[in-house]
């Protein structure tokens, strides 16, 4: 009887260590459901098609411009231009005027008296008196398909809002004020430049944090609209 319950614990405590030391191998699986999103791109460009104006004086534009008689003195001759959204993300765009000289004299005194700044000091300088006015034109008009025309209410900033991968047509004009140009804009350098700052059109919130400006300040232009609209700075 002693014999049979010392094997009987025995087998007991092997039993148990059996138990407590072993490990099982449990069938298990995993998945994962991946998506690739890429990101879309905004990007936008301007081309001019006839930039090259030379020889500008005082009153030069290239506006159609009529005589007290009613008949024509000067033909218009638009700069041709496209705004460009070449990207995958409907942009919407504010256009604003760059003007800069690089004067060659400091003063009118200096250029009577033939004193020119060196040439290594000249340098484009902001045109801080409003001597050029640019004016744009929707070509063929205001109402596209591949865009919309905004203006602002208070600033009369220009908005363009542009599909992915389009772009619409814009003829450029500019009027030198003849009585702010003085001598010192003799053999002056002039860059007269749009500006396109553009961010995603999809989200008001980009709008506001780029621009300052909500789509409720913004008004819709159309083909009633002024032909000439001014690019403000």
């Amino acid at each position: 009887m002693i014999k049979q319950k010392i094997l009987a614990v025995f087998f007991l405590l092997i039993g148990g260590v059996l138990l407590i030391g072993s490990t099982h191998a449990w069938f298990t699986d995993s998945t994962r459901l991946e998506q690739q999103l890429p990101m879309g791109k905004l990007e936008v460009g301007v081309t001019c098609y006839n930039p090259t104006v030379t020889d500008l004086e005082p009153g030069s534009t290239n506006m159609e411009l009529s005589s007290n008689l009613g008949e024509t003195e000067t033909v218009a001759q638009p700069i041709e231009g496209v705004i460009k959204n070449t990207g995958s993300i409907r942009a919407i765009c504010r256009l604003k005027k760059e003007i800069l000289f690089k004067f060659k004299y400091h003063n009118d005194s200096d250029q009577k008296n033939g004193i020119a700044i060196p040439n290594d000091e000249q340098a484009f300088v902001p045109d801080d008196k409003g001597i050029v006015s640019l004016f744009i034109q929707g070509n063929p008009g205001w109402e596209t398909e591949a865009g919309q025309w905004y203006q602002h209410r208070s600033s009369q900033q220009l908005f363009l809002v542009l599909d992915p991968r389009s772009e619409v047509s814009i003829n450029l004009f500019y009027v030198i004020d003849g009585i702010q140009t003085t001598d010192r804009y003799q053999s002056a350098e002039l860059k007269a430049a749009v500006r396109v700052e553009a961010t995603q059109a999809n989200m008001e919130e980009a709008l506001y944090e780029v621009m300052g400006v909500s789509m409720a300040d913004l008004e819709l232009l159309n083909d009633k609209c002024p032909d000439y609209l001014t690019l403000e700075f």
